[in-house]
């Protein structure tokens, strides 16, 4: 439902409870299918998954801002708007390298230009 109304902020909040809850469950699995080493690793799992979650939020909340950064609300106004086949990545593009869904320049362009005219 979030990618059909984007803007709508009823589709977009999850419940706090239910991302720790996932949380904790993505520890317990780990720590217990392979103790010490699953823990670091659902550790950092969760780490990245939290951080998907933050800029995903501040791009939707915020204004871009004017510097390097501006890169990700460009990033996922492509996804949102412009292509939504292309850039999956919200807080970063490797995996839309790996996976061949990087947009093009004129993509970026497009929604450039599109940030630019939006008023949040």
């Amino acid at each position: 439902v979030h990618h059909k109304y984007p803007s709508d902020q009823r589709y977009y909040k999850t419940s706090i409870y239910l991302k720790i809850a996932l949380v904790i469950a993505i520890n317990f699995i780990g720590y217990s299918t392979a103790g010490g080493e699953g823990l670091i690793f659902s550790s950092g799992f969760g780490s990245g998954y939290a951080f998907y979650l933050f800029v995903h939020y501040i791009v939707h909340h915020f204004n871009a801002p004017q510097n390097s950064f501006k890169f990700l609300w460009v990033y996922h106004e492509i996804h949102h708007h412009i292509n939504p086949k292309n850039a999956y990545g919200v807080s970063n593009p490797f995996w839309d390298m790996v996976f061949q869904t990087y947009p093009g320049g004129k993509e970026f362009t497009k929604a450039d230009g599109r940030l630019k005219n939006q008023l949040k």
